[in-house]
């Protein structure tokens, strides 16, 4: 899943013509109202139902901030369990949380920036990889950017700030409200998913 953050999605040296398109999504979207919206998301929904449902961007721009809920329920309708739904929405609101606490230490600007969430959606596959994560705790988890030989415990699940390219230090500007505005929404959307 891909949560585009912030209310203003445009730089500041973006041109009229793109501030106005992009001042456009942001009114038809969340955007506006909780400074997110879903640009996308890709659900295993098992070999039954035809394998991966995909999500495009127009349908994250269906919800309003009254029932954005139902569509990060349905990022969590893979193939896996209660149980599972329950850990990893709580391990992915833990690392939001940690995040967000991060953010509001920095002085810097990100436009367009997107949390990209990610966890195995095959109640099997994701029992082995808790399995391999408890039978393994110190080794570190499995990242694709590590050429490394060595056998590693993949991960369960994943988060990552991604497309942040027009993203700069503002020392004296305080923290990225318009970011973490977009961060504390999805805390709080996580945090009713868990409940």
């Amino acid at each position: 899943m891909d949560i585009k953050l912030g209310a203003q999605l445009w730089h500041d040296e973006a041109p009229p013509e793109k501030r106005d398109h992009q001042d456009a999504v942001s009114n038809a979207t969340t955007s506006r109202s909780l400074g997110l919206h879903i640009a996308g998301m890709k659900v295993w929904k098992g070999k039954a139902a035809g394998g991966y449902k995909v999500f495009d961007k127009h349908y994250g721009r269906t919800f309003t901030a009254d029932n954005c809920l139902e569509d990060v329920k349905e990022y969590f309708s893979a193939d896996i369990s209660k149980a599972q739904k329950k850990l990893i929405a709580e391990r992915f609101l833990k690392r939001v949380t940690e995040v967000c606490g991060v953010l509001e230490g920095q002085q810097s600007r990100m436009y367009s920036a997107s949390v990209r969430f990610a966890f195995g959606g095959d109640g099997k596959a994701l029992g082995t990889a808790l399995k391999q994560e408890e039978e393994n705790p110190k080794k570190p988890p499995k990242d694709v950017d590590d050429d490394s030989e060595d056998e590693q415990v993949k991960k369960a699940e994943e988060l990552k700030l991604i497309d942040f390219v027009h993203a700069n230090w503002t020392p004296g500007k305080g923290p990225d409200e318009n970011a973490l505005q977009g961060f504390r929404s999805t805390e709080r959307l996580l945090a009713e998913l868990v409940k």
